[in-house]
């Protein structure tokens, strides 16, 4: 008989810790979420600007928000894409002079710095 109200108290007193634990979190999330703007609380992301619309200071709407943020995306994308233009440009350039050091026999490696200058090294 005794043992059946161990057993209980324990799992009682396991999900009672549980739930004290998973309360408490949330209850300092809502505190110490959010941005402060013009004195009021906002839970947004720190990105995501405040602004005036009819004389009410809210956050910018999720469509302006994530527009900036593909904007953003865009032009790193772009950005990698002429990079990776550059390097492929290269890459055929280094693919040639390997052609052209094989088409004229030479024996040995062509070496290629990182400056894009190359260097015939025979062996």
């Amino acid at each position: 008989m005794k043992s059946k109200d161990l057993k209980y108290s324990g799992v009682f007193l396991a999900v009672f810790c549980l739930a004290a634990m998973s309360s408490g979190g949330a209850h300092a999330e809502d505190e110490s979420g959010g941005q402060k703007h013009y004195g009021v609380i906002h839970n947004i992301a720190e990105d995501r600007q405040v602004e005036r619309v009819g004389g009410i200071y809210e956050p910018e709407g999720i469509d302006k928000y994530m527009k900036r943020r593909f904007d953003a995306i865009d032009e790193r994308l772009t950005a990698l894409e002429s990079r990776f233009g550059e390097v492929l440009a290269q890459l055929e350039e280094i693919k040639a002079m390997v052609g052209d050091s094989k088409k004229s026999g030479q024996s040995g490696s062509v070496l290629v710095s990182r400056a894009g200058e190359t260097n015939g090294i025979s062996g």
